[in-house]
């Protein structure tokens, strides 16, 4: 059965989409292509970061139907490219992980806070576990939120001096200002 994320994709299906091409307006439109096409699928799929060795082996960097998949170069490049769009950010400077950004962490620190404003949490201590698994936020979009979004979004607040974050044990925690 396909994924119909990726059957929004002509590209997908087309062998040379998984090589990255040398003549510069091709590759500018390819990786066009793929930076709609990965978030798009992360969006949907609730993927927040990835690791490139695995993703080598995976949909949506990996086409088994047609036999062809990207090279870790490719993915380095698309990457890249993301990053340099703001849609994506590596985890470290080895550039194994990298983050993706179908929402960027601005986005979900107004997401969150506007939650906690709504939900009377002001001056109030979350733990990072209550705000992406607890049970009040199932409905919320940032349910399920990858920790590490969750602390670069957490940071933005801290930022705009809405949020005060702090360790409590192993989870830590953040109090949200008026």
């Amino acid at each position: 059965m396909s994924d119909p994320i990726l059957s929004e994709y002509w590209q997908y299906n087309f062998p040379p989409f998984f090589t990255i091409q040398p003549n510069l307006e091709t590759r500018k439109a390819q990786l066009e292509a793929w930076s709609s096409l990965v978030l798009n699928y992360c969006k949907n799929h609730r993927i927040h970061k990835i690791d490139l060795k695995k993703a080598l082996t995976e949909p949506p960097f990996q086409n088994v139907s047609i036999s062809r998949g990207l090279n870790m170069d490719g993915l380095m490049i698309i990457f890249d490219d993301m990053k340099d769009k703001g849609v994506a950010d590596w985890s470290d400077k080895s550039k194994s992980v990298v983050f993706i950004y179908w929402n960027t962490p601005e986005a979900w620190a107004n997401l969150i806070y506007h939650w906690v404003y709504n939900s009377g949490y002001i001056n109030s201590v979350c733990t990072l576990y209550e705000i992406v698994s607890g049970d009040e936020t199932i409905k919320e979009p940032f349910h399920g939120l990858d920790f590490d979004v969750l602390k670069k979004s957490l940071q933005v607040l801290e930022k705009q001096g809405k949020a005060s974050i702090m360790s409590l044990d192993d989870n830590g925690g953040v109090k949200f200002l008026g």
